[in-house]
């Protein structure tokens, strides 16, 4: 799990949210799931090109263990689906805010 603590050397509270994004594939995951709702462990896979299986389950279990997404199981199947969290979707909302920037900035 992130360590989503201030120290008190931070000059910017923001810094803890770039800790939890910091995985290649976090914020990908967040809007691909902010997007999509309740969605099933394959789709992700299938809608973030790229990433293994591996490094999806590790970003996942990180982005649960830090509040952003909520793991849901199904008793009855072997299925396993995300959603976010009331914290999760004010970080899409904030990552919504960084693409729109990012739109309006000459490509590097």
């Amino acid at each position: 799990m992130t360590d989503t603590s201030m120290p008190p050397s931070y000059a910017c509270a923001s810094e803890i949210l770039i800790r939890i994004l910091r995985g290649r594939w976090a914020p990908s995951l967040v809007m691909v799931i902010g997007q999509r709702g309740p969605i099933h462990f394959s789709a992700i896979a299938r809608e973030v090109r790229g990433i293994s299986v591996k490094v999806l389950t590790e970003q996942l279990r990180d982005l649960v263990e830090n509040g952003v997404l909520n793991r849901i199981t199904n008793e009855s199947r072997p299925e396993v689906y995300y959603e976010l969290t009331p914290r999760g979707r004010e970080l899409k909302l904030a990552l919504d805010s960084l693409n729109e920037l990012a739109d309006r900035w000459p490509r590097l």
